[in-house]
Parts: C-alpha cells; structure tokens; sequence
C-alpha cells in the first residue's frame, strides 16, 4: 500500500467516541428535568454553570446533584451528595448569603419530599432565620446582590417568594410549623414569566 492511501475497502465509518455522562451530570440533569419548574428559584442551568466558574457554588451544585439523584438511579451516591451538600452548607466558612439559603431550601424540600418531615423543618428553620438576616424579604436586597445580572437579581426574589410558599405548605400540610414568615413584612417583586427568566430577560413586576 503506497504511503497516505487509504485502504481500499474500508470497514465502515469510523466509530464516534460519545462520553459517557457521569452521575453529577446525569442528577444535574434530572434536576432541570424534573424539578426545577415546580420550585423555579435556582438560576437556570445555563447561567448558574457560568456564575459557578467565578464563585463557590459547590453547596448549591451537590443539593442540586441530590435533589436531581432522588429521581435516577445512582445507589449510595446519591446520599454521599446529600451528605456533600450538608457539610458545606455549615461549614463556617460557607459565605452567608443567598446561595446558601437557596442549598438550605433545595434540601428542605428534598426532605420534606422524601417523607423526612422532622429534618427538612429544621433546616427549614435555618432557612428562615438566614431570610430573615439577609433581608431578601425586602425591594433593594435583589438589586443589591444581583451583580448587575438580571437574571440573578430574578433568582433572589423567587427565591423569598419560593420559601415563603414552601413555608405555608409545610405549615399547612404538616401542621407541624406555625407559617413564621406569614407576618414578615415582605416589598419583594413579584416573579416574572418564566420563559423570561429561562432567556435571561427578566422584566420586573411591580
């Protein structure tokens, strides 16, 4: 065969090397699937993936990732991100901030949703209380904490309005919880649709 021919009766095409999705990629994916359109807080995937690059987002990312687990079959790992998420969101390190409340959050619901009422309260009680010390239940906090990005600015005022309902469901439902946040004075817009806050073109609601 003369050097550079190819040969002359191929095989067939040549084989495509398509990636194998890992579990974190298979739960973030289910995440967006199948929850995110109930409980529309968290940035939508392509702009939290881009903020994540430039902030530590790893407590939200692993609640992300159980949350997500809880609707695929990953084992024992998906209590190993639950785990995850937990350790770092009380981590005294962790910044107390709106990632952190939107991580407590994530997990209260995934507790509460898996039938494990008494933890998903407490950490519903954590959540409430770093609310309430970050003012997010007030106009300015968004704007204040959105870096100038639209989107995150919608991130942070769904996610008041998020706990608040989660708060009165629990309280409802359960009848476990006196609905604390019922009586908070709240000047939060309102959300805006949802096709806008999954583009990124947030309009707000006065």
């Amino acid at each position: 065969m003369i050097l550079g021919q190819p040969p002359a009766n191929p095989s067939g095409p040549i084989p495509v090397h398509v990636p194998v999705p890992t579990p974190s990629d298979r739960c973030l994916d289910a995440f967006y699937h199948y929850f995110h359109a109930a409980h529309p807080f968290v940035l939508p995937r392509e702009y939290l993936l881009r903020i994540a690059k430039e902030s530590n987002l790893e407590h939200v990312l692993a609640a992300i990732r159980w949350v997500g687990s809880l609707y695929v079959d990953i084992g024992p790992l998906g209590a190993t991100f639950f785990d995850e998420a937990l350790r770092l969101a009380y981590e005294p390190n962790t910044p107390k901030d709106g990632f952190l409340l939107q991580t407590l959050l994530l997990l209260c619901i995934g507790l509460d949703g898996s039938c494990q009422q008494e933890k998903a309260r407490q950490l519903l009680g954590d959540a409430e209380r770093l609310a309430v010390q970050l003012a997010i239940n007030t106009r300015p906090y968004a704007v204040v904490h959105g870096q100038g990005i639209p989107v995150l600015e919608e991130s942070w005022r769904r996610t008041w309005w998020d706990l608040y309902v989660v708060d009165g469901m629990i309280a409802g439902v359960h009848r476990h919880t006196n609905f604390l946040l019922f009586d908070l004075a709240s000047d939060v817009a309102l959300p805006c649709e949802e096709h806008q806050y999954t583009s990124g073109v947030c309009f707000l609601i006065r």
